[in-house]
């Protein structure tokens, strides 16, 4: 089965784990890079008011085609209960399958 790993990562937490799971599946792993990087107060307090609205920020390009893998596996950090924020671009970007 085809699969892909993407994900998001502020402290590296995510990344161990997105690189152990893609390891195991045979999975491409690709990593998500906000353009800007955020101060720990404006990631992780601020983030989370804007997060559960469920807002985007800008992020550098992703160079996949989503449709041409089966699997896709997901990782990311979560703010106030919701995804943060890099993510909700890459939700868009899904197939609708």
């Amino acid at each position: 089965m085809k699969t892909v790993v993407i994900y998001y990562s502020y402290t590296g937490n995510t990344r161990k784990l997105a690189a152990k799971m893609a390891k195991k599946q045979g999975a491409v792993l690709i990593e998500v890079k906000e353009k800007k990087m955020h101060s720990k107060f404006s990631a992780y307090v601020f983030g989370s008011f804007v997060a559960m609205r469920q807002k985007k920020s800008a992020i550098e390009p992703i160079q996949c085609n989503f449709s041409n893998y089966e699997k896709i596996t997901i990782a990311m950090p979560v703010r106030a209960g919701y995804p943060a924020l890099p993510m909700n671009n890459i939700i868009e970007l899904l197939p609708n399958h």
